[in-house]
């Protein structure tokens, strides 16, 4: 499924990208690039840090934060326990 969204996508940005690449349009389409790759920049200030990157740095309830906020509504004690005796 990854894959075909992938192919989508590019699929989907040639075919904006062909009727913008004229003369003056080759701006919107720098544009819109740039838009999104800022978009993106930004929300990756969103995504918690890897609780095993967490614990093997020795940061374990820091570790528990983050898989509490990746596993909304889950029991996530018994996944910490198999992260440390792994780490």
């Amino acid at each position: 499924f990854q894959q075909l969204m992938i192919l989508v996508g590019v699929f989907l940005s040639q075919v904006v990208s062909v009727g913008l690449s004229k003369a003056p349009l080759w701006r919107v389409l720098f544009s819109i690039s740039a838009a999104i790759a800022i978009i993106q920049t930004l929300l990756l200030l969103l995504i918690p840090e890897s609780p095993k990157f967490l614990i093997s740095t020795g940061r374990i309830d820091e570790a528990q934060t983050a898989l509490q906020r990746i596993r909304k509504n889950l029991d996530t004690s018994l996944e910490l326990d198999d992260l440390l005796t792994v780490l």
